[in-house]
């Protein structure tokens, strides 16, 4: 069993499903501006653990390097089976921090 230390690349820190959909996944288009998901308690409270953990995960490394300065969250909306995933991510080299 992997220790928390050792997660692989793209794994999950952590999920939550989402009730509604707003505007509904049918009424998308590449014109939304906004897209309004409605999560219950307890589900956000799985959200709340999972980007914690990947906050955790962040501050544990050393801000002064790349590596650091880099490290993200990515949060992963699946529109198919309502679910928000935290991923650990990156920023992109020209991004500022």
């Amino acid at each position: 069993m992997l220790k928390k230390t050792e997660r692989t690349k793209g794994m999950s820190c952590g999920s939550c499903t989402f009730n509604r959909l707003n505007p509904p996944k049918c009424d998308l288009t590449n014109n939304t501006p906004t897209i309004n998901i409605t999560i219950p308690f307890e589900e956000g409270l799985k959200l709340n653990l999972a980007i914690m953990d990947r906050l955790l995960e962040i501050n544990k490394l050393d801000r002064r390097t790349t590596e650091g300065q880099r490290a993200a969250i990515n949060l992963s909306v699946n529109l198919d089976a309502q679910v928000l995933s935290v991923v650990p991510g990156k920023l992109s080299k020209s991004s500022n921090t």
